[in-house]
């Protein structure tokens, strides 16, 4: 479906998307050992190194700071449960590949994989409103800078960092977590609907 806060109508470029079906082709490589999945697997890995601006579905690779776009648009739209999202897809990679299947294909997706992590570790102190989350980073012209996610999107990116965390052993990604989660207090929830509403009626949304 079109996404018009973002400028973009259906089919669009996605990380989180192409990160699902390579969750999938692995899976089905896997189940029915047949190499053209892996094959196609591959291809799919392709898009994650390349910026928007080149046909691909990441932001930011130039600063060092890889941002995974789940909407990819004339602008960086840094939706984060989509990059979280992506990290698990490319993870999966990582995992089901080893170095003796096709070292090549472990190799990228490895990298890709840790240019997003850390990615994440740079760009998740931006979304942080000190007592809430934005739910992202839009560089859309018009796009209100503070717009908050909702009780579930916080849950759920919270619930992200604690997996991302056992992936990686890093507790940078668990002390997030736990913040998240504190910040679920009443006193924090009406002053996060405040900002929703600001946001949703610049948005022509409300």
């Amino acid at each position: 479906m079109p996404k018009p806060e973002y400028g973009v109508t259906a089919p669009w470029k996605s990380a989180f998307a192409q990160s699902r079906g390579l969750s999938v082709l692995l899976r089905a490589w896997q189940l029915t050992g047949s190499e053209e999945y892996l094959r196609i697997a591959k291809r799919a890995l392709v898009l994650f190194g390349l910026d928007i601006s080149q046909g691909g579905v990441s932001a930011d690779r130039a600063s060092g700071q890889t941002f995974y776009e789940e909407y990819v648009a004339a602008a960086p739209t840094r939706v984060l449960d989509g990059h979280l999202f992506s990290l698990f897809g490319l993870y999966d990679a990582v995992r089901a590949i080893s170095s003796d299947i096709d070292a090549e294909a472990r190799t990228l997706a490895k990298v890709r994989f840790e240019e997003g992590v850390e990615g994440l570790k740079a760009q998740l102190p931006g979304f942080d409103m000190g007592f809430w989350l934005r739910f992202n980073r839009c560089d859309l012209p018009g796009y209100p800078q503070d717009d908050p996610c909702t009780i579930g999107y916080l849950k759920l990116v919270a619930a992200q960092l604690s997996i991302l965390h056992a992936i990686t052993g890093d507790d940078f990604f668990h002390r997030y977590a736990m913040k998240l989660e504190a910040y679920l207090r009443p006193a924090n929830v009406l002053r996060m609907y405040r900002f929703k509403a600001t946001a949703l009626k610049k948005l022509n949304r409300l």
